[in-house]
């Protein structure tokens, strides 16, 4: 293959052979020898032998019957590069510039792939100095611009605002919450409050049914006397269930249908208005036979405000004065107040006791008044 660098290197000897030199035209006609001075050589045709640099030794004469012989040129042009040096020159090293220029081989690799240059000791450099040792041992493996990875990172402006939207988004949500959270903790205990004063005030009245009269009566007689009075209520136990009769009188405003949902749930699983709705102006009454007559009856009581005045109320209320009193006291071994007593009715002795407690103690409700008190009236005849 040629050698456009040899080619250029011997035309331009060629054309120093064939034009005489500045000092060769000149001649003895444009300037007098000086005296002592050797004629110059005009010896047209032949190239003037160069002149050995001065202090410099000559050249051995193994080296000029060297360069004399023709050299054999090797596959790759090597011979004819040496043949075309200067005598005496010493060959010069190829660089590595020169070499990766070569069109004889078949990648062209810059020298900044092959040599990296000093660079700050960073994740990103190390990396490229790693990319540039491997390419070394294969220069066909290429790599990506990995300079992008090192760069800051900067949210762009649209990113900051859509942060600054979600930012303010979640704290309007976090204040709702907040906002639902105490108002259901303060507020709503509050209102709960008010809801359930609300119940009590309303117009509804016990109308407490006449127990002595019900002491010679059977169950289906009392049933009837009770059902004449026009009131709602609501039968747990019914006449010839063969069990002891027990009826529930419902407030004048509350329906069958609600009242047998509420009992159905659980009076204590009830919210405080729900259970003043059903408990003010309610009472049960229940029937046992089966040792002899036992007539009891409850009820809760909102309007007497303790638990000793609704044990005097519910006295008056059963006219149970025209009978004797027989103790009363504020603990009957079961943490109630009590007073108790006996009445004849048509010469048979029967034996009273009313008791009370507060009404938080017989439901588990939270917010319900301190004042409630829930009361029971039991009547009991000689066993038979």
């Amino acid at each position: 293959m040629r050698d456009p660098a040899r080619e250029s290197t011997s035309s331009k000897h060629a054309a120093e052979a064939d034009a005489p030199s500045r000092k060769q035209r000149r001649g003895s006609h444009s300037r007098p020898l000086r005296e002592g001075a050797a004629p110059a050589e005009h010896d047209s045709g032949k190239r003037p032998r160069e002149k050995q640099a001065a202090g410099a030794p000559d050249a051995p004469k193994d080296a000029k019957k060297d360069a004399a012989k023709p050299s054999t040129p090797s596959a790759d042009g090597e011979g004819a590069r040496k043949d075309r040096r200067p005598s005496g020159e010493a060959p010069k090293k190829e660089s590595k510039e020169s070499a990766s220029r070569d069109p004889e081989r078949s990648v062209i690799v810059p020298k900044d792939a092959l040599e990296p240059q000093s660079m700050v000791d960073t994740s990103a450099n190390k990396m490229q100095v790693k990319q540039r040792q491997v390419f070394r041992e294969n220069p066909n493996i290429y790599y990506m611009n990995g300079e992008s990875l090192s760069r800051p990172m900067t949210l762009p402006p649209s990113a900051k605002v859509g942060i600054i939207v979600i930012i303010v988004i979640a704290a309007v949500l976090a204040s709702v919450a907040f906002y639902m959270y105490f108002d259901a903790t303060t507020n709503e205990p509050a209102r709960e409050q008010a809801r359930m004063q609300e119940q009590i005030d309303r117009a509804v009245t016990l109308d407490l049914p006449d127990m002595l009269s019900m002491l010679e009566a059977d169950d289906a007689t009392i049933d009837a006397q009770l059902k004449s009075t026009g009131a709602t209520f609501f039968e747990r136990s019914a006449v010839g269930s063969g069990e002891d009769y027990e009826i529930v009188k419902l407030p004048a405003d509350v329906s069958l249908v609600d009242a047998a949902a509420m009992y159905a749930s659980g009076v204590s699983k009830l919210s405080p208005s729900q259970a003043a709705t059903l408990l003010n102006g309610a009472w049960d009454l229940l029937v046992s036979r089966s040792n002899g007559l036992d007539v009891s009856l409850h009820y809760a009581d909102f309007k007497s405000g303790s638990e000793d005045a609704a044990i005097v109320n519910a006295i008056a209320a059963e006219d149970l004065e025209r009978g004797d009193v027989v103790d009363s006291g504020e603990n009957d071994g079961y943490g109630n107040h009590y007073t108790q007593g006996t009445i004849m009715i048509n010469g048979v002795s029967y034996s009273w006791t009313v008791s009370s407690l507060p009404l938080k103690e017989v439901y588990s409700i939270k917010g319900l008044p301190d004042d409630a008190v829930y009361v029971g009236i039991r009547i009991k005849g000689a066993a038979e």
